[in-house]
């Protein structure tokens, strides 16, 4: 993978993504501002190759090459139960279901072609006026989870919730609520849940709840306001209309919506030969990132949008490391501080399907063009793809990043290696670095660079905030110790 009939979703360039449909589309543009679930897509071209076979539609048979594609993309999921949809070009009503092996994954592929090759939905298309259309598919792994439910906006600030334990396939038994901005309850029915479907290694199974679980609120009360800017989020984002999620360790994983107004088109790609990085990091105000020297054992805060990994030139990390990230993360990006071996060993992981891992160099602005050659040597060639990021750790390095901008889309500034090399009184310093960082940044983001600082000091971590917020900083990269503490800052700008 990526093949031309089976890809991982986050391997799709924004041309692919466009021509696969309403379902698939939507969840990658939401992929940006909050987790998603792992997936595969099956290309409209394989509706299109069954579309022409000359049998009737009931006879007709997909080839032998895809069902092992799709097989072999199931296998690289982590879950033995799977959610498969349609994703046409039109809003239809014909809607997904889950399968728990790959023959069953196959023919619920093949059914539902079948299904909208009838004359049922041709009649449907006929009405909502559907001269052309294409249909692809979204299969998505279940991720190990409490409580499944959806968001959707109720007007003047408030969202009516509806919560349930395990998968959502019986919501008779669901909570019902609305919520204010707050999170704070506006109305409220809880209704005792005997029974639950769960996703297990044999498949679909319905198991009792445990009996101090049954009468209790399926949402806990203090995750209640994570909820409701989530779904201020994606409202204003995506548009308005039901967001589907589950909540697993404390996360809200988004899989699906539906939507009460049809997105417009997207916009044409670019003619020129422009990088665009900036399509792959939420645009509303300073993302975060996660920054480490090593690769970490797990990525516990999954509402970080990226890691950038600064190890030491002896500590390089190997490709099956760079690879368990690439799956923890996707399809947010690892941005990787590498020399020589980490290089080669970027280089491979992204062979093997890494495509969220980008190389980033530690040279003086000035030797740009000669490590830029070292990473093509080992098939790492800058593209819209694969952007390139320069680490600039001193004060005289920001004034060449002028004749960087030509090679490179991204900047990390590691804010207390400035600091620490400031000629100036210790009280001064940072000062001293936050205005040279500003007498840059401006002109690096007219070249179109993503500007990003890291900082480890905690001391520092909220001026430095407000300074990034005040001067459009794309990312803040924190250590794992600051997490928190800065995902505190980022949710209370985003309520």
């Amino acid at each position: 993978m990526p093949s031309r009939k089976v890809a991982l979703l986050d391997d799709l360039s924004e041309e692919k993504l466009a021509q696969s449909g309403v379902t698939i589309s939507t969840l990658a543009r939401i992929g940006r501002i909050a987790t998603i679930p792992k997936g595969f897509i099956v290309s409209h071209q394989v509706f299109d190759d069954f579309k022409s076979m000359k049998e009737g539609a009931s006879e007709r048979l997909i080839p032998w090459s895809v069902e092992l594609e799709v097989a072999r993309a199931f296998d690289r999921l982590g879950s033995s139960v799977v959610n498969v949809m349609p994703s046409p070009s039109y809003p239809s009503g014909i809607s997904g279901s889950y399968v728990s092996d790959k023959a069953s994954l196959v023919t619920e592929i093949r059914k539902t072609m079948v299904e909208f090759l009838s004359e049922e939905e041709e009649d449907f298309r006929k009405g909502k006026e559907v001269a052309a259309y294409r249909l692809a598919f979204l299969v998505q792994e279940i991720p190990p989870h409490s409580v499944s439910g959806s968001v959707e906006g109720a007007g003047e600030g408030k969202y009516d919730v509806k919560a349930l334990l395990g998968l959502p396939v019986d919501l008779s038994s669901s909570d019902t609520m609305t919520i204010d901005e707050e999170g704070s309850s506006v109305d409220m029915t809880i209704l005792s849940q005997e029974r639950k479907w769960v996703a297990e290694e044999a498949g679909m199974e319905e198991v009792e709840v445990e009996k101090e679980l049954r009468r209790e609120s399926k949402v806990p009360p203090d995750m209640l306001k994570k909820l409701s800017a989530l779904g201020e989020r994606l409202t204003r984002k995506i548009g308005p209309g039901a967001f589907q999620w589950y909540l697993k360790d404390r996360i809200f994983i988004v899989w699906n919506v539906s939507l009460v107004e049809e997105l417009p088109e997207p916009a044409p790609e670019p003619k020129e030969d422009t990088i665009e990085v900036r399509r792959r990091i939420p645009s509303s105000g300073t993302s975060i990132f996660l920054m480490s020297k090593s690769p970490p054992e797990s990525v516990e805060g999954a509402e970080i949008q990226g890691l950038f990994l600064v190890p030491s030139e002896g500590a390089q990390p190997v490709a099956d490391e760079l690879l368990r990230l690439s799956e923890d993360l996707r399809p947010r990006p690892i941005v990787v501080l590498a020399g020589g071996k980490g290089m080669e060993s970027l280089a491979g992981a992204r062979k093997e399907g890494g495509k969220n891992i980008w190389p980033m160099f530690g040279a003086s602005a000035s030797h740009s063009e000669e490590i830029t050659k070292s990473a093509a040597e080992k098939g790492l060639r800058r593209s819209k793809e694969l952007p390139f990021w320069l680490e600039v750790g001193s004060p005289t390095s920001l004034l060449l990043l002028k004749d960087a901008a030509g090679r490179f889309d991204g900047v990390f500034i590691p804010i207390d290696e400035i600091v620490n090399k400031m000629d100036a009184p210790e009280d001064k310093r940072f000062g001293m670095a936050l205005s040279a960082v500003g007498a840059t940044v401006d002109d690096t983001h007219e070249r179109g660079l993503v500007v990003a600082i890291g900082t480890s000091n905690r001391e520092r971590l909220g001026e430095l905030w407000r300074y990034c917020a005040e001067r459009g900083i794309d990312i803040l990269a924190v250590d794992d110790g600051l997490i928190e503490d800065t995902l505190s800052l980022w949710r209370a700008e985003e309520v």
